[in-house]
């Protein structure tokens, strides 16, 4: 694909391969979308095609007052209209910002906003005209816009196998559980579908670990070199921090890694890229206190907090080795003595983000996602489901159905041991060795 090319919003696992694979360009006559998993879909531009593109700028809708847009994440979106005005496919303009996840909704909006992800370079490079609304009543909109489908958009974190097992398990194992708690004289076979539901769904989240492990190493790019951070002693790193963390310099692409895997991909050419490193410290301080990752427009893309980075003894090294193998030019930026570093917002995100966590948000930033409800009802699901099925099947065995009951009490044992296990074991590992402070003065390696 010609530049320039979107990146979609940073992704970490199970969605590492979105973040690494899915991307919108142009290839000279269409607008190309590759999805997460490679295959490309293209969209023709001119004459029976894509002709124009109206942008609704969230941020600027006046309906929405000071608060915000009223769903957070909200960043508005730009539909692609052919001659006639009929919508033939919608862009989430946050879903092709990298730093979206980062940034609060109202930090970046209007012409910014399409700078920082490409699109209105895209756009124009495809001669497609653009123009920009503020009201989602307005008269230029499709209203047809929110038919599934029609969004091009890179992909959810999680992968459909999960979501559709998902979407099938919950309802069996619910209306099974009423039909077995509600009915006096329900058949066993009642019992042992609940059980094999609620086991079902056990084993599907069980199984995104190893399947995240899996999609890393499938979709591991080419890089020309990797820098971890080399933390001075008092940043308190963790082995978490040091074995996830990292800048990575690839053909084109500069990659922020932060201490929860999260990859954002940002270019390093077209209008939309990285084109320089400044480097930030106070009048008469010898210690810079961080770097930021800038656009063309000035923009913060990216922060690095010193102390964590380069503060080490490796760290003198591993900063001059990572302006010249990007090639990215370094500006030296002098604040006062009071002045306050990080003002900007992502810069003030990145100072968490990608800097050692607290054991306890290190887990929470590092747990594997369990879908759309909240967490409180999947684990609850995940202890009165075991109990559920074990109480049954042992009544069943009482009554004589030997087959019905040892089937479901075989689950119901399955799906605990699962429910647990999958829990227990990334609990121990970021309590005995991940999220345990590192010994004063280690590194990792680069």
């Amino acid at each position: 694909m010609a530049a320039p090319v979107l990146r979609p919003y940073a992704a970490g696992p199970p969605g590492l391969d979105i973040a690494r694979r899915a991307r919108l360009g142009h290839d000279g006559t269409g607008l190309v979308l590759t999805t997460r998993s490679g295959r490309r879909r293209r969209y023709p531009v001119g004459d029976g095609g894509i002709t124009g593109a109206v942008f609704l700028d969230a941020q600027a809708a006046p309906a929405w007052g000071h608060g915000g847009p009223p769903v957070a994440g909200s960043w508005g979106r730009v539909q692609l209209q052919d001659a006639d005005g009929r919508l033939v496919r919608e862009i989430p303009v946050g879903d092709w910002l990298p730093e979206s996840p980062a940034l609060f909704d109202r930090h970046a909006g209007g012409t910014a906003l399409l700078t920082r992800t490409g699109l209105d370079a895209l756009l124009t490079s495809c001669g497609v005209p653009l123009r920009t609304v503020t009201d989602p009543e307005d008269a230029l909109l499709d209203r047809t816009s929110r038919r599934r489908g029609r969004q091009l958009r890179p992909g959810h974190a999680l992968p459909d196998w999960y979501l559709y097992t998902r979407r099938l398990a919950l309802p069996l194992w619910t209306l099974s559980m009423v039909a077995v708690i509600l009915t006096d004289s329900s058949p066993p076979w009642l019992a042992v579908l609940m059980a094999a539901a609620g086991c079902v769904w056990t084993l599907n989240h069980a199984a995104l670990r190893p399947w995240s492990r899996w999609v890393e190493r499938r979709s591991r790019p080419e890089v020309l070199a990797r820098y971890a951070p080399a933390p001075g002693a008092d940043a308190g790193a963790t082995p978490r921090f040091l074995t996830t963390a990292a800048v990575r310099v690839q053909k084109d692409d500069i990659v922020l890694v932060d201490s929860a895997g999260r990859e954002r991909w940002l270019p390093l050419a077209g209008p939309h890229a990285v084109t320089g490193f400044v480097r930030v410290r106070r009048t008469g301080q010898r210690e810079p206190l961080g770097v930021e990752l800038r656009g063309r427009d000035g923009a913060v893309r990216g922060a690095l907090p010193w102390g964590a980075w380069f503060a080490g003894a490796a760290g003198a090294d591993r900063w001059r080795d990572l302006g010249r193998t990007s090639g990215l030019p370094v500006r030296e930026s002098e604040l006062g003595r009071n002045a306050l570093w990080p003002t900007d917002p992502l810069a003030t995100a990145d100072t968490v983000t990608m800097a050692p966590l607290p054991p306890g948000a290190a887990r929470r930033s590092a747990r594997i996602p369990e879908g759309p409800l909240p967490v409180a009802t999947t684990g609850a699901l995940c202890v009165i489901g075991p109990l559920l099925a074990l109480a049954y099947g042992s009544g069943l065995l009482r009554d004589g159905g030997s087959a019905a009951g040892w089937a479901t009490v075989v689950l119901g044992g399955l799906m605990a041991l699962t429910a647990g296990l999958s829990r227990l074991i990334p609990y121990l590992d970021s309590r005995l060795r991940l999220d345990r402070r590192a010994a004063e003065g280690t590194e990792a390696p680069a």
